[in-house]
């Protein structure tokens, strides 16, 4: 398996917005009930 490649705006050091949304796609992945 390849690792996840980085979206190109995770490379922004104060991307946040990015942290926050593979936190949610790592959250969603260990509990997939949780899709909302």
């Amino acid at each position: 398996m390849k690792p996840a490649r980085i979206p190109p705006a995770c490379a922004i050091p104060s991307a946040s917005r990015c942290e926050r949304l593979s936190a949610r796609s790592l959250y969603t992945a260990q509990h997939p009930d949780a899709s909302s």
